[in-house]
C-alpha cells in the first residue's frame, strides 16, 4: 500500500509541475474544472446523493458556477468579496467541526447545507487556482520569474509541507487530539509541527521571491493562516466521511482514495491564500 501510495504521489507531482509550467491559465482552468467535477461527483456520494440523476444535476450546477466565475474573474473587487464570503463559509464549517460529536447519517438539513457548501467551495477553489496562476496579486516581485506559476507552485508546496510537518511531528510528539470525534489521529502537536514547517518554508519563499523584510513577514502570516485553514479542509472531509461511514471519498487514485482525499486541504487553502494576497496586494 505504501509503495502504491508513493508511486501515485510521484505521478501526481510530475503532472502538477508539467501543468503549472507547461499550460496557459486558460488551459489549466479546464484541467482544474475536470478535477472539480470529479470532486463534485464524490461529494454527492458523501452527502447521500445516491441517484445518478441527482449527482448529474449537482455537476450541472457546478458547471454553471464555474462559468459564472470565469465571467466575473476579471473584476478584482468582486473577486475579493467572493473570497471574503468563502472565508465566512469556512468559519461556519469550522464551527460545525467543533460542534460535531460523532453523529452519523445525513438529514435533509445537513444534506442541503453540505451540498451548498460543496458547490461553493469547489467553485471558489477553481477560481482561486485560476487567478493565482494568472499572477493576480502575486507576491513574486522579481520580474524575471514566472510569477503566476511560481505563486501556484508555492501554495501547493505549502500544503505538502504542512501535511508533512503535521505527520512527522504528530508521530513523534502527538499526545493531545485536535478533533477527536472527527479525526482521532490528528493532534495539536502535529498542527504545531505543520505551522513550524510552514514558517520555515515561507521564509525560504520570501527569499526566493526577492521580498524585503516587511514583505517576507507578511508572506509568513498569509502562509500560516493558509496552513491553519488547510487543516480545517482536511477535517471537514473527514467529518463528511464519518457521517456516512466511508473510509475514502472514492477509489480513483490508487493508494490515496478519491479526488477529494487529495484536494480536501486545497479547498480551504487556495481561496484563503488568494484572499491574503489580494488584501495585501499593495504591499508586494
Amino acid at each position: 500500500m505504501l509503495k502504491q501510495r508513493l508511486i501515485t504521489a510521484a505521478v501526481l507531482i510530475l503532472i502538477a509541475f508539467a501543468a503549472i509550467f507547461g499550460l496557459s491559465s486558460s488551459q489549466l482552468s479546464i484541467l482544474f474544472a475536470a478535477i472539480a467535477l470529479a470532486g463534485a461527483w464524490e461529494w454527492g456520494r458523501l452527502i447521500g446523493l445516491e441517484r445518478p440523476l441527482a449527482k448529474l444535476a449537482y455537476l450541472i450546477l457546478l458547471i454553471l458556477l464555474l462559468y459564472a466565475g470565469w465571467t466575473l474573474s476579471e473584476i478584482p473587487v468582486l473577486v475579493t468579496n467572493l473570497l471574503i464570503a468563502t472565508a465566512v463559509v469556512w468559519v461556519v464549517i469550522i464551527a460545525a467541526i467543533v460542534r460535531y460529536r460523532g453523529e452519523s447519517g445525513v438529514t435533509v438539513v445537513t444534506r442541503l447545507f453540505h451540498a451548498v457548501a460543496g458547490l461553493w467551495l469547489l467553485s471558489s477553489t477553481w477560481l482561486a487556482l485560476l487567478l493565482i496562476h494568472r499572477g493576480q496579486f502575486s507576491p513574486v516581485v522579481d520580474e524575471t520569474l514566472p510569477s503566476g506559476a511560481l505563486s501556484l507552485l508555492y501554495m501547493l508546496t505549502l500544503i505538502w509541507v504542512a501535511d508533512s510537518g503535521a505527520y512527522f511531528s504528530g508521530r513523534r510528539f502527538g499526545k493531545n487530539r485536535l478533533a477527536r470525534y472527527v479525526s482521532p489521529g490528528k493532534t495539536l502537536e502535529g498542527a504545531f509541527g505543520a505551522l513550524l514547517a510552514v514558517s520555515i518554508w515561507a521564509l525560504l519563499g520570501a527569499y526566493l521571491f526577492g521580498l524585503n523584510i516587511e514583505q517576507g513577514l507578511l508572506l509568513v502570516v498569509v502562509s500560516l493562516i493558509t496552513a491553519l485553514f488547510s487543516i480545517a479542509g482536511d477535517l471537514y472531509e473527514s467529518l463528511l466521511k464519518r457521517r456516512i461511514g466511508l473510509k475514502d471519498s472514492g477509489q480513483l487514485l490508487p493508494g490515496h482514495g478519491g479526488v477529494l482525499d487529495r484536494i480536501d486541504s486545497l479547498l480551504a487553502a487556495a481561496p484563503i491564500f488568494l484572499l491574503g494576497l489580494s488584501l495585501l496586494g499593495g504591499k508586494w
